[in-house]
């Protein structure tokens, strides 16, 4: 009898339709035993198309997949992780992550992220900081501007940032060093997602095309537009995006973007109005402003601490931004 599983189009269908739980039952088990450390080795049997593997990789020190199907072998070299370079790993990396009203999820995402980076089988190696920057004062939420402040606080520090949603935990990922603008994120985004388009989430840069392009725009007060308006920066400055698909769990929360009916909310209505009004005047004019035009003070900042002992690479930033959003037109 022929093996069901050994066509080309049933090797399609596992490499691109499975959903992406296999991280999420690996992550599970593995906290289930009472795993700290990676386990030596792991053998995936039956392993398709090689997406069980991929998930086994920051879990193990060693991982093989085998397959007695040969159609899906193929698919499973395209699914392997990518060889690492030493080097990648030997950058400093800072993650900023912009906050404010989220105290159940930063009390979430800090132990997580401390685990995260102890027990990946790769990214345990890097030499990172993470900053909270939280906003102060009742203007609207300005993401853009407080990743400006976070990347300007933690410049002399880091090599390359990670810019990072405070209700995204990573659960296999991939933090080394990026060479040209990256997403990380895809599994756990939502299903209408753009794949080729979306930068945000978590996106990373080297500090160089970070600058090169003035950072995130400052103008955002209010949910949205920030990463179409750095997606365009990009382009404008000639720069390709990369995409590393890593899965991550989503913390709940309300869309501050939308209403219950689902109509755009005043707030968005207005962040879609500047951003088009940017649109209209050329790609060039995007960077005008940005890193370089930021007026923000560090009001307060404090050590982190895990279970009494300070850790001294994880701080939280409490900053005022200059300037309010401008007038609905």
């Amino acid at each position: 009898m022929a093996n069901p599983f050994s066509s080309d189009e049933m090797a399609a269908g596992y490499a691109k339709s499975r959903p992406p739980v296999h991280p999420l039952i690996l992550q599970r088990a593995f906290t289930a035993l009472g795993r700290t450390q990676p386990f030596p080795n792991a053998l995936d049997v039956g392993c398709g198309s090689g997406v069980s593997t991929r998930a086994l990789e920051g879990l193990a020190e060693n991982t093989l997949g085998i397959d007695p199907a040969e159609a899906m072998l193929p698919w499973a070299a395209q699914t392997a992780p990518r060889m690492p370079d030493p080097q990648d790993y030997a950058r400093r990396l800072a993650i900023i992550v912009p906050y404010r009203d989220r105290a159940e999820h930063l009390a979430r995402f800090l132990p997580h992220m401390v685990s995260y980076f102890e027990r990946d089988k790769l990214d345990r190696r890097l030499r990172y900081s993470i900053h909270i920057v939280e906003q102060l004062g009742s203007a609207p939420f300005n993401r853009g501007a407080l990743v400006n402040a976070g990347a300007l606080i933690a410049r002399d520090e880091a090599d390359y940032y990670c810019f990072h949603d405070v209700d995204y935990l990573p659960i296999w990922a991939d933090y080394a060093y990026v060479a040209r603008p990256t997403r990380l994120v895809w599994h756990g985004l939502a299903p209408q997602t753009d794949y080729n388009a979306f930068l945000g989430a978590v996106v990373a840069f080297n500090r160089a095309d970070f600058e090169r392009i003035n950072g995130y725009s400052n103008d955002y007060w209010g949910w949205g537009y920030e990463d179409d308006d750095l997606r365009t920066r990009c382009n404008a400055a000639g720069l390709a995006l990369a995409f590393r698909d890593g899965t991550y769990s989503v913390l709940p929360h309300p869309h501050n973007g939308y209403d219950g009916d689902a109509t755009p909310t005043e707030a968005a209505q207005r962040t879609a109005r500047i951003f088009t009004a940017k649109l209209l005047a050329g790609g060039a004019s995007f960077s005008r402003e940005g890193l370089s035009t930021l007026a923000y003070r560090v009001e307060e900042t404090a050590v982190w601490t895990r279970n009494g002992e300070p850790q001294p690479h994880i701080r939280h930033h409490k900053i005022t931004l200059s300037g309010q959003p401008a007038a609905p037109a």
